[in-house]
């Protein structure tokens, strides 16, 4: 079980990587579009162009600095401990589908199995956070029983 937590596990910290070079790729392109822009004779229009830069370089940062905090959460998770609840880094088999706790991260298929990658502060997380194998939970209306954690 634990050869699928880490290519899980890898595969989260992919996407974190992949967001954090995105971010400050972004963040770069914005300063050298600061630098290359010159005031030309319509100074409003000037003004206008340097301060849809700065709302994008704002945006980048922002996604940065929520690229690093799942990059945080990622170096708190050993992928090879097992689990016995819904915690951070607990792969989980329920009769919906299958999850892997640390950041969300899209889905990833292992061995014909579909995993979604949820964080623990998502609402679906706070629900089912601290459940164990045999619980049932509902969830906005869906029955959501722990087949297995690990």
């Amino acid at each position: 079980m634990s050869l699928i937590k880490e290519q899980l596990f890898k595969h989260c910290q992919a996407t974190v990587h992949e967001q954090i070079d995105g971010a400050k790729r972004g963040i770069d392109a914005a300063d050298e579009a600061v630098k290359s822009e010159t005031k030309g004779s319509a100074g409003d229009k000037h003004e206008t162009g340097r301060a849809m830069i700065h709302l994008e370089k704002e945006q980048h940062i922002r996604r940065l600095n929520e690229a690093l905090a799942n990059e945080r959460v990622l170096s708190n998770i050993d992928p090879t401990q097992p689990c016995q609840e819904v915690t951070e880094g607990a792969a989980v088999h329920t009769s919906t589908g299958n999850y892997y706790f640390a950041i969300s991260a899209g889905q990833l298929n292992i061995k014909g199995q579909t995993y979604t990658t949820v964080s623990l502060s998502s609402p679906l997380g706070e629900e089912l956070e601290g459940c164990v194998k045999g619980e049932t939970i509902s969830f906005r209306g869906k029955e959501f029983k722990i087949i297995r954690v690990f």
